[in-house]
């Protein structure tokens, strides 16, 4: 049985991401972000393994 997914705001992508709510706001604006599914009219929502494989997968920098 498939497992159900778990939705999540732009909020809580900001958090995963580690950037401010409207950073991730540009980010769902880009091509390779996951696109969002909307509960209501005006309330996205994005699915929460989507956006960790897109963070996953995506480069990264190194400061340290």
């Amino acid at each position: 049985m498939a497992s159900v997914p778990k939705f999540i705001t732009i909020k809580t992508v900001a958090g995963i991401a580690n950037v401010s709510p409207s950073t991730a706001r540009r980010y769902a604006k880009r091509e390779d972000f996951p696109k969002p599914r909307y509960i209501s009219p005006s309330r996205p929502m994005w699915i929460m393994d989507e956006v960790l494989a897109w963070f996953m997968n995506r480069p990264h920098t190194r400061i340290w």
